[in-house]
Order: structure tokens, then C-alpha cells, then sequence
């Protein structure tokens, strides 16, 4: 059991890759959140993966929502060890990736390998 003791949140785990990864966690004996928007299928997976696992409500672009999750994670199972980012974004891709002017606002709408970019290039 590679991650016995270990505490989990994954996001985006109520469905495909998040849950696959979330079930994979607790057969290695972590304990996991699954943090989705999706609720009622959260539930599913929790319900599912037993006592090791419990849901927990978290809009990926809200900044409150991922505190109240920690808070949530970290009361319930006394700390956190692993975060897993798996939670995907859908709209519309359109911006200046050539601006310098980035904040909070852009990193919680644009997939993390465009935030980088669109932060670190200048333009030509």
C-alpha cells in the first residue's frame, strides 16, 4: 500500500480520470476527496470507494471553493498530503496571450499550460 496515511483531494473526480484516480488512491490506502461540481455523481464515487473516500462540493475557478475544501479535507481527515489538479475547464479560449497583465481572474479560467505561457511571453 504505497500511499497508506496519505490524504488526498482530487478534483474533478466524479467521472473518468479523476475517479479512476481516486479509486486507484484508496486501493493504495490513501484517504480522498472527490472534489466536483458534479455532486450527484461525486456522491456515487465516494459511496462507492467506501469510508476512505467522501465528497466535497468545489468549483475549480471559485478561489473560496478550494478553501472551503482544504478546510473541509483537513477537519475531516486531520491533514492533507496530495493534491491532484485533474478538473477540466470548458469556454472559450479567447484572449490576449500576448499580455504581460495577468491575475487571479485568468489563472481561474485558462488551463494551467496556457497561464504560464500567456504570463511569461512578451510581446514580439
Amino acid at each position: 500500500m504505497r500511499l497508506a496515511g496519505k490524504v488526498a483531494i482530487i478534483s474533478g473526480a466524479a467521472s473518468g480520470m479523476g475517479a479512476a484516480t481516486a479509486r486507484m488512491f484508496a486501493r493504495e490506502g490513501a484517504k480522498v476527496v472527490i472534489a466536483d461540481v458534479l455532486e450527484h455523481e461525486g456522491r456515487q464515487i465516494a459511496d462507492g470507494i467506501g469510508v476512505s473516500a467522501r465528497f466535497e462540493p468545489l468549483d475549480v475557478t471559485q478561489e473560496g471553493s478550494w478553501a472551503v475544501v482544504v478546510g473541509a479535507t483537513t477537519g475531516h481527515f486531520g491533514k492533507l498530503d496530495v493534491l491532484v489538479n485533474n478538473a477540466g475547464i470548458s469556454g472559450s479560449a479567447e484572449q490576449d496571450f500576448y499580455s504581460t497583465e495577468v491575475g487571479i481572474g485568468s489563472w481561474r479560467l485558462t488551463p494551467p499550460e496556457c497561464s504560464w505561457a500567456s504570463s511569461t511571453r512578451s510581446r514580439p
